[in-house]
């Protein structure tokens, strides 16, 4: 942290500077007090404009979406209110308060909604109930597993557990990553009709802990892909594909 940083400039970094140059304490000791001075002046605005920001901290964390827009300071300040909560999203965040309202933005232990005129921060009491939309543009997730995205005329016919070619055309933005469920069906790729995604984790032979972990990519509430397992044959490259959409994971 910062004090533990603090320190290690003290003890290790400044003695080594005094050697080279005797009058560095002295200098650095007026900065170093201008610098705290500084930030002594900015946490106080910090917190002046958190009062007009944050509405409720009993259950969830609710922010005036408005007035947070209003702030000069506002990429600071969110930054500030999301980060306990292990956002990192702070540019994606504020540039969907420009966007419809409903975007879902997820940590490892809390999701962020987007509505109208607030900012809604809440605990995942279950983790299933997480679903991630990916946009058409979207290059990279890291939560709730890691995933690249790519847009490519050059049709990749190469089958690997770890990657999947999709037509893009098939595609339904945005692409939904969820947990699988109960009753969730597909079509694997290569055979004929349907099959449970309970029976082929009876086929592939995948332990409990295994299914646990086990996330799909749905397109307008078709499976496209178990991720790492098997693609859907309804959205495989043919010879009439014109462009792929490739995922993978990293």
């Amino acid at each position: 942290d910062t004090k533990y940083l603090r320190n290690n400039i003290r003890k290790h970094i400044i003695p080594i500077i005094k050697d080279v140059n005797p009058s560095f304490s002295n200098t650095f000791s007026n900065e170093l007090e201008y610098m705290n001075d500084v930030f002594k002046v900015f946490q106080n605005v910090i917190n002046d404009e958190v009062k007009h920001i944050v509405l409720s901290r009993i259950d969830d964390i609710i922010l005036d979406k408005n007035n947070l827009l209003k702030s000069a300071n506002k990429k600071i300040l969110l930054r500030e209110l999301i980060f306990p909560f292990g956002f990192s999203q702070t540019e994606q965040i504020l540039n969907s308060c420009n966007d419809i309202a409903g975007k879902i933005f997820y940590s490892k232990s809390h999701r962020l909604l987007v509505d109208r005129n607030k900012i809604i921060i809440s605990e995942l009491k279950n983790k299933e109930e997480i679903c991630l939309e990916i946009s058409e543009n979207s290059d990279e997730i890291n939560f709730p597993i890691n995933l690249r995205f790519a847009i490519s005329e050059e049709l990749d016919y190469h089958k690997s557990e770890g990657k999947a070619t999709f037509d893009f055309d098939r595609i339904k933005f945005p692409i939904q990553i969820r947990k699988w469920k109960e009753g969730d069906y597909f079509h694997p790729i290569g055979m004929k009709g349907k099959k449970k995604l309970s029976d082929f984790f009876i086929d592939e032979k995948l332990s409990r802990f295994e299914k646990e972990k086990c996330f799909i990519m749905c397109s307008d509430e078709k499976i496209m892909w178990i991720i790492g397992h098997r693609m859907d044959d309804r959205f495989k490259i043919t010879n009439k594909t014109k462009k792929a959409y490739i995922a993978g994971l990293f």
